[in-house]
């Protein structure tokens, strides 16, 4: 799958507890669907782990450079969440 298939989306709130509503929502019913700029499309959220996860971590902290002290306000760690295409799917 092409890099630019998948979308990364921010921390959710990375300073806020509870977990958003909106991710809630996508652990539990994972498939969904998106409708950026280039058109609606099917999708499957998921959290981003392991070396992947800290790949996008160090991006989004060259961007926002008080993303760590903001996370550190969380209890636990916060999720970078993958948006993915569904199988089959493609621009609406």
């Amino acid at each position: 799958m092409s890099p630019r298939a998948r979308r990364a989306r921010g921390p959710p709130r990375p300073q806020a507890e509870p977990e958003p509503a909106w991710w809630l929502n996508l652990q539990a019913h994972p498939e969904t669907t998106v409708a950026p700029v280039d058109g609606r499309r099917r999708v499957r959220g998921r959290a981003a782990d392991g070396e992947e996860r800290d790949r996008l971590w160090a991006r989004w902290r060259e961007l926002d450079k008080n993303l760590d002290a903001y996370a550190a306000r969380r209890p636990g760690r916060t999720a970078v969440v993958i948006l993915e295409p569904s199988p089959g799917a493609a621009a609406e």
